[in-house]
């Protein structure tokens, strides 16, 4: 999941980064994952204005 997660911020970041097309997919995969976790997230809360969402890894 760490592979994954830096290579989404290296790709989102889009600074002077070569993906390959394995590294493509699952940056794809985890913005996924992660768009479906925050919509989870915020479920219960209704309708909001604006929202912070910070991931850590430890």
């Amino acid at each position: 999941m760490l592979d994954a997660f830096e290579i989404f911020q290296d790709a989102n970041e889009g600074g002077d980064v070569t993906l390959k097309k394995a590294e493509v997919k699952l940056a794809g995969q985890f913005n996924n994952t992660f768009d479906k976790v925050f919509q989870a997230g915020f479920l219960h809360l209704g309708t909001v204005e604006e929202a912070h969402f910070d991931v850590r890894v430890e």
